[in-house]
């Protein structure tokens, strides 16, 4: 197994990318499923509750 290091300055920097293209596939694929699905304004519902929260 090959070990690669890394400074532990940039390892913070390295999960918060992590963490945004999670946060990103998963937007992409609901976005995916409303389209298929035709349930734009269930979508806008459901979103605004969350956007009304914040």
């Amino acid at each position: 197994m090959l070990a690669i290091p890394i400074r532990a300055s940039i390892i913070p920097a390295i999960q918060n990318l992590i963490i945004i293209l999670g946060s990103l596939a998963l937007g992409g694929a609901l976005a995916s499923v409303v389209i298929f699905t035709k349930t734009e304004l269930f979508l806008l519902l459901i979103g605004g509750v969350f956007v009304i929260e914040t």
